[in-house]
């Protein structure tokens, strides 16, 4: 149960984290409407950080809701590491020291993410206890 209540915990400081560095490293594109576009293109995101609370608190759905989290961690492990590959959030874009945050968040996160997948897919799908 710690695990999905975790999961969920670390998906909602990743949304708003990286929605962050995002909004303060572009600046010389920074308007309330980027940010609210920068937060719309995320917000599916919020939909994993829901389902690993759903498992968290209702353990007999962990079967239905896993397949859900795995695929959600592979497609974020996938982006970050194109991202990261580019060299970060749009380098082009970002003000020189928030391109360095933004690898260094970027980097992080693909590393949760990554440990996040792993334990997600060694975890099995029927078991009677976390």
């Amino acid at each position: 149960m710690i695990l999905f209540f975790g999961g969920g915990a670390w998906e909602l400081l990743r949304f708003f984290t990286l929605l962050n560095v995002l909004s303060l490293g572009m600046l010389n594109l920074q308007s309330v409407e980027n940010v609210i576009d920068m937060a719309w293109f995320g917000a599916p995101q919020l939909v994993v950080a829901a389902a690993f609370f759903v498992v968290g608190a209702y353990p007999d759905r962990r079967a239905a809701y896993l397949p859900l989290l795995r695929i959600g961690k592979f497609l974020s492990v996938l982006a970050g590491a194109a991202a990261f590959l580019r060299g970060g959030f749009s380098p082009s874009l970002m003000d020189p020291p928030w391109s360095a945050v933004s690898v260094v968040a970027l980097l992080g996160a693909l590393l949760v993410d990554f440990i996040l997948l792993v334990v997600l897919l060694l975890y099995p799908r029927e078991t009677g206890s976390d």
